[in-house]
């Protein structure tokens, strides 16, 4: 492939987010049962670099239209799916079903659009938590087992004011007459501040959560915060570890709404 035809890839604006039509896929041999589309997971430099050699290939994400941008999927809480808005419509991206595909294929169609740049990043954390995400003791996960659906109901229901959950607890594996003594830190958008009813809300969850773990044989919940994100330093966030739930909303009214990230 020459320099000019890798210069295609860039001229078409391809990049890291850029979704890829399923009639624009099947013009370069790519199909897929049930897929609406594609996005780029490749990095930026990598979608773009002048070296075919070093980068042979792209990764793509599969994409499904559903009805609207669900909190539970959105903000890269979840680590298995991811809902975006693009093109004007709500897609779940599912990492079971990727593929690679020669870059040099790129060059011969364009995107038909790219996430915005704040849901572009979210995409970029939720491929990465896939590999990086958090992970806790043995011990502690199963002493926090019997609670975890009460805790899942809880944010469903009352949960779409926070916009994170943080936690600060011991790494190691304790015995069974030992306990973990926990710190747990709710965030929210700085909004959640001038909504009472969203700011009770936020309050119950993290109540109720709170109510749920100290149930927990083994388990103290010491202390715990419910705080604007424009109130947390970035020294609280280096001794915290934010959650992942399998089923978890958050808020956000725009799906480029960004939670905190303590990737520090």
């Amino acid at each position: 492939m020459s320099f000019s035809e890798l210069e295609a890839i860039t001229a078409r604006g391809w990049t890291q987010g850029s979704f890829l039509g399923t009639d624009a896929a099947r013009d370069i041999g790519l199909d897929g049962d049930d897929i609406d589309g594609w996005l780029v997971a490749s990095h930026p430099c990598d979608v773009v670099s002048r070296s075919l050699g070093n980068e042979p290939f792209v990764d793509l994400v599969p994409v499904r239209l559903v009805d609207a941008v669900d909190g539970t999927y959105a903000f890269g809480a979840n680590p298995r799916k991811l809902h975006v808005d693009i093109v004007e419509r709500a897609f779940e991206a599912d990492l079971i079903g990727r593929r690679t595909l020669s870059r040099e294929l790129l060059g011969n169609v364009t995107p038909a659009g790219n996430l915005d740049k704040k849901s572009a990043r979210t995409f970029a954390q939720w491929l990465g938590s896939r590999y990086s995400r958090p992970f806790f003791p043995d011990a502690f996960n199963d002493r926090r087992q019997p609670s975890s659906k009460r805790v899942n109901t809880a944010l469903k229901r009352l949960g779409s004011s926070l916009s994170g959950v943080y936690i600060d607890v011991a790494d190691a594996e304790l015995g069974d007459d030992e306990v973990y003594t926990v710190t747990l830190l709710f965030t929210i958008l700085p909004e959640v501040l001038n909504d009472p009813s969203a700011w009770a809300d936020a309050n119950k969850a993290a109540d109720q959560i709170v109510d749920l773990w100290n149930d927990e044989k083994g388990i103290i919940v010491d202390k715990h915060f419910v705080e604007s994100e424009d109130d947390v330093p970035i020294s609280m966030l280096r001794t915290y570890t934010r959650l992942d739930f399998d089923s978890y909303t958050i808020r956000g009214d725009e799906a480029g709404d960004q939670p905190l990230s303590i990737s520090i």
